[in-house]
């Protein structure tokens, strides 16, 4: 598909995509991946998803501006720094698909405890090393194996924040890691003209539907919301275990 079909498949795809991702403040780009895999080469799918995913989590932060906490968020983004370090190092001495398997099997382990247990394990401390742990999980995810909202989720749910401070939180730092990522493919000369036209047409698609999906969302209590983000950790793993299998 060239042209302006591709542009119309993409700003419509992740419109759509952009209702869920708006109400959950998080997994628009999760929801429009399939989209993307089926549409694009395989070179292009993480640029533009990342193109994409930033303007969804500009929006959404905009959104839900008054909902997050920035004593929440500095532990996470100062743990995010090594772990984007550690994951990049890490992808020097084990292979992808190994490291999308073992993550693939550590979610699905805590979707299955999660029901098993009543959807809560426990509760996470109010200590700035949790959220210091939390985002090196995240940054080492995203270098590693480019999803780094499945680790988040579990921290969300693990805290037991209520849903305007989940989905404040979530963009916020959605924001500060999908930034870096775009950053860090600009400085490496990735972002061609169409690739970042493409990844336009994604995040005007997105901002649209997630206006949507945010109004939606106002009624949503903690309960579900939690459930929707299991629903988004699952389909990650499930993801990382397809593209580790190699299907």
């Amino acid at each position: 598909m060239e042209g302006l079909e591709i542009y119309a498949a993409m700003f419509a795809g992740w419109a759509l995509a952009g209702v869920a991702g708006g109400a959950a403040g998080v997994g628009t780009g999760m929801t429009a991946m399939p989209l993307l895999i089926l549409l694009l080469q395989p070179a292009d799918v993480i640029l533009v998803a990342t193109l994409g995913g930033f303007g969804a989590a500009l929006h959404l932060t905009y959104a839900y501006r008054a909902s997050f906490r920035w004593n929440d968020m500095k532990p996470l983004f100062a743990g995010s720094l090594p772990g984007i370090a550690a994951g990049a190092l890490t992808l020097k001495a084990v292979s992808v698909p190994v490291l999308q398997l073992l993550l693939g099997f550590v979610l699905l382990s805590f979707i299955v405890f999660q029901f098993l247990r009543g959807r809560r394990l426990f509760a996470l401390p109010e200590s700035p090393l949790t959220g210091l742990a939390a985002g090196f999980a995240c940054g080492f995810t995203s270098a590693s194996v480019a999803i780094p909202g499945a680790p988040l989720g579990v921290y969300v749910i693990l805290r037991g924040w209520d849903t305007d401070r989940s989905r404040g939180n979530m963009s916020l730092y959605f924001v500060f890691i999908m930034g870096l990522s775009v950053l860090a493919q600009a400085m490496a000369g990735l972002c061609t003209m169409r690739i970042l036209s493409i990844g336009l047409a994604c995040a005007a698609g997105s901002m649209l539907g997630q206006c949507v999906g945010v109004r939606l969302g106002r009624g949503m209590d903690t309960s579900a919301l939690h459930l929707l983000i299991l629903f988004f950790i699952c389909a990650s793993a499930l993801m990382l275990l397809w593209r580790a299998f190699g299907l």
